[in-house]
């Protein structure tokens, strides 16, 4: 009986070990896919920061209003001193270079716009 007993608490032992092991495992593989996707995300945002500050000085200052200052076309019009029409011109134009040099499987144009609108703007755009 005392046989059974033992068996049972090595069992039970290495039961909890084993748990205790994949646990450990499920834990660092957690912890290293965090880590690659901050990795990719700061890469990312560098990429971003790039494709920006290579954008004609009139077309980022229109999104640095648009999306950072949170402004209508209309008051970038009066800020800008141009017609209405060319405001939603210089923001198309530039929204539509930066979709074409940022598309890749690892960078969506929803990515970009939530890092766009979470890096503080002396990061982003330099006027």
């Amino acid at each position: 009986m005392a046989d059974w007993r033992k068996l049972i608490c090595k069992i039970n032992q290495q039961h909890k070990q084993s748990s205790f092991t994949r646990m450990n495992v499920l834990q660092q593989e957690s912890y290293e896919s965090e880590l690659i996707h901050i990795q990719t995300e700061v890469a990312q945002q560098i990429r971003l920061q790039q494709e920006l500050n290579k954008l004609p000085q009139r077309q980022k200052e229109a999104l640095y209003l648009v999306f950072y200052q949170e402004l209508s076309y209309q008051q970038i019009t009066k800020i800008m001193q141009l017609q209405y029409q060319t405001v939603r011109d210089l923001v198309h134009k530039a929204l539509k270079t930066l979709r074409e040099k940022l598309r890749s499987a690892t960078f969506s144009w929803h990515m970009m716009l939530v890092l766009a609108f979470s890096l503080p703007a002396f990061l982003v755009f330099k006027l």
